[in-house]
């Protein structure tokens, strides 16, 4: 008999030997089963959130891959031993595969716990994190159910209906809102069919015509995050600065608002970025992320502390006015959390702390069209297009007898202003200005004032969204893209220029080396921690920006004895200034 099959006849008569065990003493053995299956998790978190006992466990595991499609081993945890199949018990890849599991601490019963009536909500709490723990597939649970319900317990009859039971219990879990837009009056509007505001019935026009969005909310997730994050790392008001700039806290934005506050105070970065669906789609979704900056950077990007305040559903980007409705709500719930509320923190030691806590938002992170929509300013390619300054542009004429816009600025061009929420104020003034005076012109001298106009406004379309929040600047707040402006943008552009055949004839081209240049990459030996080595330099045209930031940091070298000396020396200074920058931050 091979040793397959000696293992699988093992663990039959195993199997037949805990059924034959449970059946005998179930109702003894049953209270013990859960127990023991749910004690670890409940003495960490019972006391953290004692409102709601499926809240703190469902954010414990939310992070964990629960799928597991290997049902070859059975664990039986008596007297302290485990129960493995001989032939398994000498794999190595076994050994491996159990060593990458998440390690928790040991379950230990105690005599309180002996007579604790166990509820449905809480054999379905130790359901999941024992399905967590050993990666056990949603059949396994299926089968432990069914398991359960003959032994005459009352338990959902799946796993889907274990975490619906989780997550109508839950306080956690997100509750949209839902708007639409009225095609007739262009309000907001509570009901899907109809305009609360105007009255106007929205038939015969079809629903999937009806803009259509959704916001979530934001106190009901920082309640959660709050309350179960160690990763948070508060920031008292006596703490000296750091002499580095480690992280946004070292900021002097952050620092001035730490002098201005009083109290406990958190505070917000937002990103909001068109995603789409599937790959080759027209159609995008708009997400408006938060997240909390004094979570710890490792963590503070991680699925379990992000923060979502809406999401336009598409199918294409929203306009100006329509993202202006979209913030309207989010706009209202950010104000009320500057001027504070009571937030429960997380304790090591379990003790219901409860902190008067200010939120600001202070900082927004978007690619180039997004930015230019909630700026309310003309697109990035167009004049005024810029949203950190007021800097027109100039038009260049193309090889295709088209034109693109040029923010090129030389010595002798007089300063231009920053973009700032006292320049901000003022511009919309003359926007209204000028709008009275259009109004007020003959037909005639319509077009010669708008572009008098166009001067005046600085390329301002309407206010900014994000203006009514007491700590956001509207030119300074919206952060420097890395990705799009450095790699993506700048570097690649380079490289175009350096390896395209368009420009082999010329001065700077090494498009004639390109091989060697491909062997030389192939060399380098990048960081441990590099998940994506970047391609052949053939296929630059074609790399995502991690390849891109993986050739300009650390594979720059590769170019010191192909490119000419003042090209190479160029290229050093933008790399010494992007090491620099990241150094910092």
């Amino acid at each position: 008999m091979s040793a397959a099959n000696r293992s699988t006849d093992w663990r039959r008569k195993q199997a037949r030997k805990v059924r034959s065990d449970i059946g005998i003493e179930r109702h003894d053995c049953l209270p013990q089963l859960c127990s023991r299956l749910s004690a670890s998790v409940f003495s960490q978190m019972i006391t953290r959130q004692a409102h709601d006992v499926a809240e703190p466990v469902i954010g414990e595991t939310a992070g964990l891959n629960t799928d597991c499609h290997s049902d070859n081993d059975i664990f039986i945890d008596g007297d302290d031993q485990e129960m493995l199949s001989p032939t398994d018990s000498n794999s190595e890849q076994e050994k491996n595969d159990f060593e990458q599991i998440p390690q928790f601490e040991p379950i230990a019963i105690g005599e309180s716990n002996s007579d604790v009536k166990i509820d449905c909500v809480q054999i379905a709490v130790a359901l999941i994190a024992l399905k967590s723990r050993h990666r056990l597939s949603n059949k396994c649970i299926d089968d432990i159910l069914s398991l359960l319900g003959l032994l005459g317990i009352d338990v959902p009859s799946s796993y889907k209906a274990l975490c619906t039971v989780l997550r109508k219990r839950s306080s956690t879990h997100l509750n949209p809102s839902k708007y639409t837009i009225c095609p007739h009056c262009d309000n907001l509007s509570s009901a899907l069919y109809e305009c609360t505001t105007c009255g106007v019935k929205y038939a015969p026009i079809l629903p999937s015509k009806i803009p259509l969005f959704y916001t979530y909310s934001i106190s009901q997730q920082l309640k959660a995050i709050l309350a179960t994050s160690p990763d948070l790392s508060l920031v008292n008001n006596n703490c000296p600065r750091n002499e580095f700039m480690r992280d946004i806290t070292d900021g002097s934005v952050y620092q001035a608002l730490k002098k201005t506050q009083t109290g406990l105070l958190l505070t917000l970065t937002m990103n909001i970025d068109g995603v789409q669906p599937n790959k080759g789609s027209d159609q995008s979704l708009w997400p408006i992320l938060l997240v909390i900056n004094e979570i710890k950077r490792k963590k503070r990007f991680a699925l379990e502390n992000l923060i979502i305040a809406g999401m336009w559903p598409g199918p294409s980007k929203p306009s100006r006015t329509q993202i202006h409705l979209l913030f309207k709500n989010i706009m209202l719930e950010l104000q009320e959390l500057e001027r504070g509320g009571l937030f429960q923190f997380y304790s090591s030691d379990h003790e219901n702390r409860f902190e008067l806590t200010k939120i600001f938002l202070i900082g927004a992170c978007c690619d180039k069209p997004a930015q230019s929509i909630v700026q309310c300013l003309p697109e990035p390619t167009a004049f005024f297009g810029c949203g950190h300054c007021e800097l027109m542009g100039v038009s260049v004429s193309t090889n295709n007898n088209g034109s693109v816009v040029s923010f090129a600025i030389y010595e002798t061009d007089p300063p231009t202003n920053e973009r700032t929420n006292e320049r901000h104020d003022l511009l919309i003034k003359q926007l209204h200005r000028n709008a009275i005076e259009l109004t007020a012109s003959t037909y005639r001298g319509r077009r010669d004032l708008t572009d008098k106009h166009k001067q005046s406004e600085k390329g301002v379309k309407g206010p900014c969204v994000l203006r009514s929040l007491s700590n956001f600047d509207v030119g300074s707040s919206f952060l420097v893209d890395s990705l799009h402006n450095v790699y993506l943008g700048l570097f690649k552009r380079i490289l175009s220029l350096w390896l395209s055949p368009e420009y082999k004839g010329e001065c700077w081209s090494i498009w004639i080396r390109r091989n060697e240049l491909s062997i030389l990459l192939n060399r380098i030996r990048f960081p441990s921690t590099t998940t994506r080595h970047p391609r052949s330099l053939d296929k630059y045209t074609k790399y995502k920006g991690s390849e891109i930031r993986l050739v300009l940091l650390f594979g720059y070298a590769i170019f010191e004895n192909i490119l000419k000396p003042e090209y190479y020396s160029h290229l050093l200074l933008l790399v010494l200034i992007i090491h620099y920058v990241s150094l910092l931050v």
